[in-house]
C-alpha cells in the first residue's frame, strides 16, 4: 500500500499550515513502516519540502525554484504535467495506491488511475462567507466536486466533520476525523512574563479587535503588562488608536517555529477569541509550551482545549480581561492551567494522526476491491 500526495498546496504556499500538515503527516505515515509515501511537490519554492528526509518508506519528488516570482499558470501547468509522469512511476511500484490531493482541484486522470482517493477538509470558512464572489463561487464548486469524487474524506476536528452536515450533506457518510497535531516544546532558558500573546491574523472571524481591546483594558490594571504579537502583520493605524497608550507595550515577535515556541514559553496567557476554527492550532501549541489559554467555546476550540482552557463569549471583553489579569498575577491559578494544558496536549500527536489516517486509507482501499 502507498499514498501519493500531489503538488497543489506546495506550488501555492512557501510557508503555510496546510503544506506543513502534509509534510508532517507524510513523515509520520512513513515512520509506521506500514505504507510507502510519495510526496510530489511540483516546481516549488515551499520551505518544508527540503526538510523532508527520504527514507525506505518516504520518497520526495519536486523541482526546486530559486526565483522570487509569484505562482503563475505556467508553474501550475508544468507541475501538473510532471505530476502525471511521477504518478505513473509511483503506480508501477504498487497498484494499491491512494491519491491524496493537497488542495481542492480534482484531477480526474490521477483519480482514475489510483485505487482510492482521499482528501482533507480543514474548515468551512469559504462556505461561511456572506457575499461570495464569482471566484469564490468557483472555489466552492471545486470543493463540492472534490468531496463527491473522493472515496473518503478527512476532517481535522469533529467540529469540521459536523460542518459537512450543513454544507455538503451528501458526503457526511464518508468523513472521518483525523486531528491535527504539533510537536512544540517549552523553551527552558526563558522566564514566564506578565505578557499576553496574540497569534496569527487578527481580522474577520479571528476577532483580533476584541483581543486588542481586552489587552488595553487589562493594561490599565497592570502597568507592567506586555502584548506579544506573532504573525498577522504590523499593527494598523486603527489598531494603534484602539490600544491607545497601551500601544507602547506591544512587542512584535517572529512567527517561525523557534520564535513561536519562545513566545509561548514567555507569555503568561494566550488570548485567542476566535469565532471559528477548523482546529485552532495555537491553542494546542500554547498548551504544549505551558502557556495558559483564554479562548471561546465555539467550533473546534473546546475540542482542542478540553478542560485546560478558560472559555468566554467572543464579545465578553470584561470576562477576558478578568481572566488575563488573574492568570498573569495568580501563580497558583496559572500553574493549575499550565499543568492541565500539558496533559490535554498529550491527546494530540502526529503519530496518532498518522494512525487515524492510515485506517481511513485501508478502509477506502477495501471498499474499492
Amino acid at each position: 500500500m502507498q499514498v501519493f500526495f500531489d503538488e497543489q498546496i506546495f506550488v501555492t504556499q512557501r510557508f503555510g499550515g496546510i503544506s506543513r500538515y502534509i509534510c508532517e503527516l507524510a513523515k509520520a505515515l512513513a515512520a509506521t513502516g506500514e505504507i510507502r509515501v510519495a510526496v510530489y511537490g511540483g516546481w516549488s519554492r515551499n520551505a518544508y519540502l527540503p526538510q523532508l528526509q527520504e527514507t525506505q518508506h518516504l520518497r520526495v519528488i519536486y523541482r526546486p525554484r530559486k526565483d522570487e516570482l509569484r505562482i503563475n499558470s505556467l508553474v501550475k501547468k508544468a507541475s501538473l504535467a510532471y505530476r502525471r509522469r511521477a504518478f505513473q512511476q509511483v503506480l508501477g511500484r504498487d497498484a494499491e495506491t491512494v491519491y491524496h490531493p493537497t488542495y481542492f482541484a480534482w484531477d480526474g486522470k490521477s483519480g482514475a488511475l489510483a485505487r482510492a482517493s482521499v482528501c482533507t477538509f480543514y474548515d468551512f470558512i469559504p462556505e461561511l462567507e456572506k457575499k461570495p464572489t464569482e471566484r469564490s463561487k468557483r472555489f466552492l464548486a471545486s470543493r463540492r466536486e472534490m468531496a463527491a469524487a473522493c472515496d473518503a474524506l478527512l476532517a481535522i476536528s469533529a467540529s469540521t466533520q459536523q460542518d459537512f452536515v450543513r454544507f455538503i450533506p451528501d458526503s457526511t457518510g464518508k468523513v472521518s476525523v483525523t486531528h491535527l497535531a504539533s510537536d512544540f516544546v517549552p523553551v527552558t532558558d526563558t522566564e514566564r512574563e506578565q505578557a499576553v500573546l496574540i497569534v496569527g491574523n487578527r481580522d474577520g472571524y479571528k476577532n483580533g479587535e476584541t483581543a486588542l481591546r481586552a489587552f488595553a483594558m487589562a493594561a490599565e490594571r497592570l502597568p507592567g503588562l506586555k502584548l506579544l504579537v506573532a504573525g498577522g502583520g504590523a499593527l494598523t493605524e486603527a489598531e494603534h488608536l484602539l490600544l491607545g497608550e497601551a500601544a507602547s507595550r506591544v512587542e512584535t515577535v517572529a512567527a517561525d517555529d523557534a520564535a513561536l515556541q519562545r513566545a509561548y514559553s514567555r507569555a503568561g496567557v494566550l488570548l485567542y477569541p476566535s469565532r471559528y476554527e477548523g482546529f485552532g492550532l495555537p491553542v494546542l501549541e500554547a498548551m504544549q509550551c505551558g502557556c495558559p489559554v483564554v479562548t471561546t467555546k465555539l467550533s473546534s476550540l473546546p475540542e482542542v482545549g478540553g478542560e485546560a482552557a478558560l472559555y468566554y463569549d467572543p464579545d465578553d471583553v470584561d470576562g477576558m480581561v478578568d481572566a488575563v489579569v488573574k492568570l498573569v498575577t495568580d501563580s497558583e491559578l496559572s500553574g493549575k492551567y499550565r499543568e492541565a494544558g500539558l496533559l490535554q496536549a498529550e491527546r494530540f500527536s502526529w503519530a496518532k494522526t498518522a494512525e487515524a489516517t492510515l485506517a481511513v486509507y485501508r478502509t477506502a482501499l477495501e471498499h474499492k476491491r
